[in-house]
């Protein structure tokens, strides 16, 4: 429900002319709060000037959470018979991504785990083996570890070009953050 009227009141500020300028006078002056308004107003700005590229990261950032969804899916449909449906695993890796990204684990390593094994007993009660989340979660990491290996093999083998594109990539990232 927040992160709903988030969305809302980002894009509404992004294809608006509303901006936070109105508030930042009623601000006093030297407050840090004034200056968390500025930052944000020169974000807002930047953001306005590339509102493509923003619509552009988004729907990839739909996409890739759709891909990782349908991936649990053929995962799950793959070892069982019945199984969660993929509107449920779309739920199911919201959950799981949502308790992955707390700060508790490195990656959100078991703590992913944890939850969509959790939340995929509560879906798929059907299944008979002992615990069919914890075991499509980790065939999950394995089919991403072994995405990730094909990249890294590409990075290994590239030319001397691809690595200085990548590493130009991460220095302007750097910048940025």
């Amino acid at each position: 429900c927040c992160a709903t009227a988030g969305v809302f009141v980002f894009f509404g500020m992004l294809y608006t002319s509303w901006d936070l300028r109105w508030l930042v006078s009623r601000v006093p002056p030297k407050s840090n709060l004034r200056a968390a308004l500025l930052r944000l107003q020169s974000s807002l700005d930047m953001y306005r000037k590339g509102r493509t590229i923003v619509l552009f990261a988004v729907a990839m950032s739909v996409l890739s959470h759709l891909l990782h969804a349908v991936t649990l899916y053929f995962t799950s449909r793959t070892l069982f018979d019945h199984g969660p449906t993929l509107t449920d695993q779309v739920v199911l890796w919201s959950i799981a991504g949502s308790v992955a990204a707390l700060p508790v684990s490195p990656g959100g390593l078991g703590t992913f785990d944890l939850a969509y094994s959790l939340a995929y007993k509560s879906v798929a009660p059907a299944v008979t083996v002992a615990n069919p989340g914890t075991l499509v979660a980790f065939l999950f990491r394995v089919i991403c570890l072994a995405v990730a290996g094909v990249g890294i093999i590409f990075y290994l083998t590239a030319g001397n070009k691809t690595r200085q594109t990548s590493r130009q990539t991460l220095s302007q990232e750097a910048v940025v953050a």
